[in-house]
């Protein structure tokens, strides 16, 4: 996005980062062991990582005319991408068994390709105009809604996964990781509506606002790393939430 500050290029700068190690490890992790989860969360990330890369060349004027329009383009295309894997994994983690989980994921689907696809005909291919692109609001609502997946799912089980600690049949490890994953979902969550404010605030004023884009610099860099938690915690923190609990006596299911 041109215009933006060029102090938030570094906090995009780690989350991408964050998002390619993770996709990386946890797609080698999917192919080892064969688990799909693991290669879809690993894809799902590996594509957001790229929508970042695709982002950098227009938005520091290093590619323009037709080459900025391409990149934005296929930086949405990525994203959406990245976004469409993260809600088959929800479905297949958390409710494999659930019809209503395939159709919700289908019209997850449909709305951001739709979204995009329209946007790209109005020539939003940034996607931005939230005052005067309606196909906006649809990718926004496909966007919204599996983050409110996330955040629901993960607290859901979070909770019952407490019920079970307290009995010595969960690790507190597993509980910690549904919590993360929960919040994970929030944060995504008040991402969406903080860039919501900063492409109407722009429409208005014609200019990036400092303060509203380090706030959603800033949660970007924020829900990565607590995902980083859920996956790959370090050493000392899974010391501190192992001895946080009871350990588990029987099956972690």
């Amino acid at each position: 996005m041109s215009g933006i500050d060029q102090s938030t290029y570094l906090a995009n700068a780690v989350a991408c980062l964050a998002f390619f190690v993770m996709g990386v490890r946890l797609l080698r992790l999917g192919l080892r062991s064969g688990e799909a989860p693991e290669r879809r969360l690993g894809a799902a990330f590996l594509f957001w990582g790229l929508s970042y890369v695709l982002y950098y060349p227009p938005s520091l004027a290093l590619a323009e005319g037709t080459l900025q329009s391409i990149c934005f383009f296929l930086a949405e295309v990525a994203s959406d991408a990245g976004t469409i894997y993260l809600a088959l994994v929800i479905r297949c983690v958390f409710r494999s068994r659930e019809s209503w989980a395939s159709w919700l994921v289908g019209a997850i689907a449909v709305s951001l390709i739709a979204g995009l696809g329209g946007s790209y005909w109005v020539g939003d291919l940034e996607r931005i105009s939230a005052l005067n692109n309606l196909w906006f609001w649809l990718s926004l609502a496909g966007d919204a809604t599996t983050m409110v997946w996330i955040a629901i799912e993960g607290l859901q089980n979070y909770r019952k996964a407490c019920q079970r600690r307290r009995l010595g049949l969960c690790e507190p490890l597993v509980c910690n990781r549904y919590l993360l994953w929960g919040l994970t979902g929030a944060v995504w969550i008040l991402y969406d509506f903080a860039i919501l404010a900063e492409y109407i605030d722009y429409e208005i004023t014609e200019q990036w606002s400092t303060p509203l884009d380090v706030l959603v610099s800033s949660l970007d860099v924020f829900a990565a790393g607590i995902i980083w938690f859920v996956f790959f915690p370090p050493a000392f923190y899974r010391r501190w939430i192992r001895g946080s609990g009871p350990a588990a006596t029987g099956s972690e299911g």
